[in-house]
């Protein structure tokens, strides 16, 4: 594939959702079209490469496949024991909670269904609109960095683990000395928010078994399409991002992937990681995580609560952005310190 042609399925990628909203909403089979175009231009389907877009999405979509219908047969009994504690705690710390428990689990029960809890957990809550959407956008950034700690945790982690031939562990030990002292101080900033006694009267339907069963299976399909379509990008685009890519100072990859605050970061994975160094790729991945928390298109929790919740672009804006640009700042010194 040319560099016209790459710059043209790039483009696409990059500014489509932003430009029409109808993308936006339906990023997913959208990734997965321009999937199948990028391989069909650059004449690369083999044997290979459709058993690793085959493969590689496929615990990914399992678990959120199981882990919905799961949740969904266990929601009444867990909404019945959050009430408990909702009884027992002030709400600080049960917000705070909230947020550490899906933060540290949405590596193992996908970041997808970790936003599903969230959203329960701040219905149950008792929250005014103000507190709501500091919890919920502060909870969101949470989920993306835990997700990113197993291959299971969402697409982002999935890919990259691909990209760079990661096993289960490694990207726990590449990551969980960054990740995991984010989401304590996100969980803590949390508790900070939302102090001050319950205000609402907390209100949660259950839907039937057959509509949890719909949606379990939606979503896993939805995110199986969208990883076939990014690894598809990826391999097709490889050769000529990587040549432009290396060409950037580590710094330089750190605060480009800023972008991702605009895109789904899962994108900008598919893009960039091939052929990256483990020191390169640990200081892209946390720029692409906290950016990811920013804007509502940044990640797939962030879509999937603020649809939820009827949550607006400049609501989130106005808590994501201060926040995610103070954390990168600390993330970035800290890289310096570090070298």
């Amino acid at each position: 594939m040319n560099s016209l042609e790459t710059f043209i399925i790039l483009a696409a990628l990059l500014a489509g959702p932003l430009i029409l909203a109808p993308l936006e909403h339906n990023l997913e089979p959208y990734c997965f079209a321009l999937g199948l175009i990028a391989v069909t231009v650059n004449r690369q389907w083999e044997w290979h490469l459709l058993r690793k877009a085959a493969l590689d999405p496929l615990p990914l979509t399992i678990t959120v496949i199981g882990a919905g219908m799961l949740f969904g047969v266990l929601r009444p009994m867990l909404d019945r024991r959050f009430a408990a504690m909702r009884r027992r705690l002030p709400r600080p710390l049960l917000a705070g909670l909230v947020v550490l428990i899906v933060g540290l689990l949405s590596s193992i029960i996908t970041a997808v269904i970790a936003a599903l809890m969230l959203v329960e957990g701040v219905a149950l809550m008792g929250l005014g609109p103000a507190e709501r959407t500091r919890a919920v956008v502060l909870g969101c950034f949470a989920i993306g960095l835990g997700s990113a700690l197993t291959p299971i945790g969402g697409p982002l982690a999935t890919l990259a683990a691909s990209a760079m031939n990661l096993n289960f562990a490694d990207l726990f030990k590449l990551l969980s000395p960054w990740v995991l002292p984010g989401i304590a101080a996100v969980s803590l900033l949390t508790a900070y928010y939302t102090r001050g006694p319950y205000d609402l009267v907390a209100v949660s339907a259950n839907p039937s078994p057959h509509e949890r069963t719909r949606q379990a299976l939606t979503q896993g399909l939805r995110i199986f399409a969208f990883i076939v379509g990014l690894i598809l990008i990826g391999e097709a685009c490889a050769p000529l991002a990587s040549h432009y890519m290396g060409k950037l100072s580590d710094g330089a990859l750190f605060w480009a992937n800023t972008i991702s605050a605009a895109l789904d970061n899962a994108t900008l994975v598919a893009i960039e990681f091939h052929q990256i160094g483990r020191q390169r790729a640990q200081a892209a991945l946390l720029s692409l995580l906290v950016s990811g928390g920013m804007l509502i298109p940044g990640n797939v929790p962030n879509i999937v609560c603020a649809n939820k919740l009827s949550m607006r672009s400049g609501e989130w804006a106005r808590i994501g952005l201060p926040l995610g640009l103070t954390m990168l700042g600390i993330y970035f010194a800290l890289f310096l310190i570090v070298g």
